[in-house]
């Protein structure tokens, strides 16, 4: 697995919110982030995910997605909780050049803050594969 840059991880211990990104990456006309995350108050429930792309929460332009796909490792690590706690979305953007990323987890549980997991600059490259569409009406 490669990434590009450094990904600033944070310690979400505040929020019960246990987790990390694997990848934060630009590509053509997308970000693509993966990762895992779990409550610990509810390790059995799927966490929401809120990417922000431009800024942090507030600034940036969010999108939002369920760590609900299997990662047979999380459980491996955290005997218990599941295995389906994973996250792998490209998010498609017409923005481009050096773009902020930042990733929250949505705390569900006792703890009171939805923590930054991770955080990076990517470039993100114009999408020269999408076709153009022309219409003509026709009378």
């Amino acid at each position: 697995m490669s990434t590009s840059g450094n990904i600033t991880l944070k310690k979400a211990s505040e929020a019960n919110i246990v987790g990390t990104v694997d990848i934060i990456r630009g590509e053509e006309g997308a970000v693509w982030v993966r990762g895992w995350v779990f409550d610990r108050d509810i390790p059995s429930q799927a966490v929401s995910i809120h990417v922000y792309l431009g800024g942090p929460a507030g600034v940036g332009v969010g999108y939002a997605f369920t760590a609900n796909k299997s990662r047979p490792d999380v459980n491996s690590v955290y005997p218990g909780v599941g295995e389906n706690h994973g996250f792998d979305e490209k998010i498609f953007t017409d923005r481009t050049g050096a773009l902020p990323v930042y990733i929250y987890a949505i705390n569900i549980g006792q703890g009171s803050s939805n923590p930054v997991i991770g955080n990076q600059t990517v470039t993100v490259v114009p999408d020269i594969t999408k076709p153009a569409v022309k219409f003509q009406l026709q009378n």
